[in-house]
Parts: C-alpha cells; structure tokens; sequence
C-alpha cells in the first residue's frame, strides 16, 4: 500500500504553500487597492466636500471636485480641485486653496498632506434662470424699513448658496430690523435650488 507518512510531506508542503499564497494575495490585494484608492473611506470624501461648502462664501469658491484619497502606510495623502469665482485675484484665490487644506488637515488628522489645484469658474454667470429667480423675488419684496437688498449667489457642486444683506433705515429698531429679515428669509426659501441662506443686517 501507499505509505502514509511518504504522502504527507508533500500534503503538508502543499497546504503550507496555499496558506502562503492566500496571505500574499490578500496583502498584494490590499496594497493594489490602497495605490488605486480602491480602500478610501466614504466618509472621508463626504467629510472634505462639506469642508469645501462649509468655506465657499468667504472664499468664494464655486465648486469642490476631483477628491481622491490616497492612502500611504496609517496616512493619507488627498487630492482635489476647487474652482474659484473667476473675477479673483491670484492672491484671494491662493488663500482659498490654503484655506480649504487647513481645513482638511484639521479635521482630518490622519491626513498628512493635501495637494489642491485651482481652477477657475468658466463663466461669469453661473446659472442664469436661478439668478434671474432670486432678483425677481428680491425686487418685489417691499417694506417699510427696507432701503435696499444686496446679495451674493454662489453655486457650488450644482447646489445654490445665497447670502443676502440688508440696509436699513436709519430709525429702524431692531425688532423690526429681524422681522424684515424673517420675512425676507421665509420668501427666498421657497426657491427649491437654494441649499443655504443667509441674511445679514
């Protein structure tokens, strides 16, 4: 008959190569996911676009794209876009990259390094029916105290940013003042593309 422990040597060898083989293959794996940021977490990306929304009107940057993660040991290195108004200066638009990386590294502090590019803003007039929309609703708004509406549309990852300030008359008490200001939030917010509103005295 077959001698049993002849046959084992190279069963054994055999089972050990595939247990070789398996660990290689799942850390080959890893390490090929990790390179293509194949192994970013969701959450991440989420966490760095609101981070974008979060800083968009005092930067004025229209629009956070591109986001890639990589990762590199326990770090990550990220990688995106932002596309800045077009009127900008070069100074106002290289603050609004440093900004959006600060912002990433503090939030996020298993990032080691963001690399930013920017871009700008292909046309003067994004958006133009909504625009239109909201100059429509503010020139028919009439108060009183209310001497004039000002406001600032900025159009970010296709949703609507709008921030709105008031003058007012001089004698207006400031009851009134938040009145005017509740009223004028309460008509612009029925414009259903308007993702965030602000309203300034």
């Amino acid at each position: 008959g077959i001698n049993a422990e002849y046959m084992g040597d190279p069963l054994g060898g055999a089972l050990v190569a595939g247990m070789i083989l398996q660990t290689g293959g799942t850390i080959g794996w890893d390490a090929v996911r990790d390179l293509t940021d194949g192994n970013v977490d969701q959450e991440m990306l989420t966490t760095i676009e609101n981070l974008g929304l979060d800083l968009a009107l005092k930067h004025r940057i229209v629009d956070i794209h591109k986001i890639r993660c990589r990762k590199i040991g326990h770090y990550h290195l990220v990688d995106l876009h932002i596309t800045v108004d077009h009127t900008l200066l070069i100074g106002p638009a290289h603050q609004a990259g440093s900004a959006v990386k600060q912002a990433v590294m503090t939030a996020l502090p298993e990032v080691a390094d963001v690399f930013v590019h920017l871009d700008s803003s292909a046309e003067g007039h994004l958006m133009p029916e909504i625009e239109q929309a909201i100059v429509s609703v503010i020139g028919n708004i009439q108060r009183p105290e209310l001497i004039s509406i000002s406001h600032r549309t900025h159009f970010i990852n296709r949703k609507v940013l709008l921030a709105t300030s008031l003058q007012l008359q001089p004698a207006c008490t400031i009851h009134d003042a938040q009145q005017a200001a509740d009223h004028i939030r309460e008509r612009l917010s029925h414009l259903v593309d308007v993702f965030d509103l602000s309203v300034q005295l």
